[in-house]
């Protein structure tokens, strides 16, 4: 399931989180894919920018670390919570924060 990253360094697990394919986010965690593999942006970070709720509360449960950081110098040190607070996704918040999220950073 991690077999394929793109020349960005994007994974089928964060495109699936990205645009809420819940289904196809288990069948690939299922099948051993790593939750917080990719470029920058975790599986969690676009599921919380995006809103998916379902998908942040899925991969919260698998054990998704909450608090990583993005690397790209533009946006360094973002996290999910902050993704989800800027894009209004309070629903995504609350589970962040209900996880482990720390809201004093």
């Amino acid at each position: 399931a991690n077999a394929q990253v793109n020349p960005a360094g994007l994974c089928p697990l964060r495109g699936a989180a990205q645009y809420g394919h819940l289904a196809c986010v288990k069948c690939l965690f299922e099948n051993r894919a790593q939750l917080d593999r990719g470029n920058s942006f975790s599986p969690l970070m676009v599921a919380s920018q995006e809103g998916h709720l379902a998908c942040v509360e899925y991969l919260i449960d698998q054990r998704a670390d909450v608090g990583q950081q993005t690397r790209e110098a533009e946006n360094e040190g973002t996290t999910a919570l902050i993704l989800a607070a800027m894009n209004g996704h309070l629903a995504c918040m609350k589970s962040l924060i209900g996880g482990g999220a720390q809201v004093k950073q």
